[in-house]
């Protein structure tokens, strides 16, 4: 799956975190009560989206954790602010310590994010902080399969035409993890997100050499 100014580092984390964190629909459709080309969003639906914005808004440090991964892939783009060997170990062990828990609370979300960008310098944090994702603002990213943003009508993809909106499901954080991808609430896309990111910790591999 390829995005738009993705690297091949980037593409990696994009593809493995984009699902993960199945938000985007809230921002995606835009305000409850109305949609592209005067369709009305269905007054259940309105509900689940206010609910999935709750839950955004009670867990920022899940979103924080993938815009810190997309904004590492990001800094492999520049000799400034590439990451040393050092840096690519931290992140690999960081990745490792986590991704097989079977949840992962708010607070300890916030916590693997601090571990994520510690000993990153500040060009590669003001990087991190900057960088703008191609999902969750409507379909702004090339299309693919699955991920916010991804193709309209997409099995269960956030961001899809309206018929298949109802598909999006959210997230239980009893049984979550931003790093999982065997707990990510859509479970077609499980595989493909366990490839991508296995292929994320194969490049940082590379890196820390």
């Amino acid at each position: 799956m390829k995005f738009r100014n993705a690297s091949v580092l980037g593409a990696a984390a994009l593809a493995a975190l984009a699902a993960l964190t199945a938000g985007s629909i809230a921002v995606a459709q835009g305000p409850p009560g109305g949609g592209a080309g005067g369709f009305q969003i269905p007054p259940e639906m309105q509900a689940k989206m206010k609910k999935m914005q709750a839950f955004r808004d009670s867990h920022k440090n899940y979103q924080a954790i993938q815009q810190s991964l997309y904004g590492i892939a990001e800094c492999e783009k520049s000799p400034a602010t590439k990451l040393t060997k050092a840096q690519a170990k931290n992140i690999l062990a960081v990745l490792k310590k986590w991704e097989g828990k079977p949840s992962l609370t708010n607070e300890q979300a916030g916590q693997v994010n601090k571990q994520l960008t510690a000993g990153l310098t500040t060009a590669q944090i003001k990087t991190v902080a900057t960088t703008k994702m191609p999902f969750g603002r409507g379909g702004g990213g090339r299309p693919g399969a699955g991920g916010p943003g991804g193709r309209p009508g997409g099995p269960g993809a956030p961001g899809g035409r309206p018929g298949g909106m109802g598909n999006f499901q959210i997230p239980d954080p009893k049984e979550y993890n931003p790093l999982n991808p065997d707990t990510m609430p859509f479970v077609q896309f499980r595989e493909r997100a366990r490839q991508r990111l296995n292929e994320f910790k194969g490049k940082l591999e590379a890196a820390a050499k």
